[in-house]
């Protein structure tokens, strides 16, 4: 039941969607409407610029780090000899379908 638990919050972390929130918040457009249409890194250095697509990056890969190598040691009972595996595959697929914007996220690269 711990495993499922995590595996729903690596989810959760992973629909975070970076490269939507600091658009929006920089440029006040939906990323989702420009350039690719996608939300992601590159799509972010096209139309806000190499900076904002580095942070981007830089958050995304972080909260899969986060997923598949600090939560089994904060979790004891998710940190099966697979577990990590499981819980970084659940952060990208909670990228490339985030729950908070409509399951279109970025491209899971």
């Amino acid at each position: 039941m711990t495993l499922v638990l995590a595996l729903i919050g690596c989810y959760l972390l992973g629909s975070i969607p970076t490269a939507y929130l600091l658009v929006k918040r920089v440029k006040r457009v939906d990323i989702r409407t420009v350039g690719s249409g996608n939300v992601g890194t590159t799509n972010v250095m096209r139309t806000v610029g190499w900076w904002a697509g580095v942070g981007v990056l830089v958050v995304d890969v972080l909260k899969g780090v986060v997923a598949s190598g600090l939560v089994p040691h904060l979790i004891p009972a998710a940190a099966g000899p697979g577990a990590p595996l499981l819980l970084g595959l659940a952060a990208v697929l909670g990228h490339d379908f985030p729950v908070y914007i409509g399951f279109r996220g970025g491209r899971g690269v």
